[in-house]
């Protein structure tokens, strides 16, 4: 058993760890041990457990909210964009996507899409202008 607690393990961590809490209750273990061995709250152990009662499986439920402007494929084309040079910074890439595209996305909603993908907000360092005389050295 890992000594973690199960709000700071990784999320295949966590499905084993759910896994075995199920198993656990099914087998008719007080819920009092399960919580000591799995190392988790009353609460998070009842709702997994109803959890599974209820749909059969482990998993979390699909999150409900709203619906992204932008698909994967036009993430990735953003990113392309970005990348190859085309677009110098999240407004000109802005600027270009809805130039191409039905719905308009933000500089904002661009520069998110960045970030998540790795990209770094950093500015160019300034070379010094090199005159004829420091060339030839």
């Amino acid at each position: 058993m890992d000594k973690l607690p199960y709000p700071e393990l990784s999320k295949p961590a966590k499905y084993q760890r759910r896994a075995m809490m199920v198993y656990m209750d099914q087998q008719g273990k007080p819920k009092k041990e399960i919580m000591e061995q799995c190392k988790v709250a009353r609460t998070p152990l009842r709702d997994i457990t109803n959890l599974y009662k209820e749909t059969g499986s482990y998993e979390d439920r699909e999150r409900s909210g709203r619906p992204k402007k932008y698909s994967e494929r036009d993430e990735r084309k953003i990113l392309r964009n970005v990348r190859s040079g085309n677009a110098k910074d999240a407004v000109d890439a802005s600027a270009q996507f809805n130039h191409t595209h039905q719905n308009q996305l933000s500089s904002k909603i661009i520069c998110r899409i960045l970030k998540r993908r790795g990209g770094k907000a950093i500015r160019k360092p300034k070379k010094p202008f090199l005159n004829q005389k420091a060339r030839k050295v």
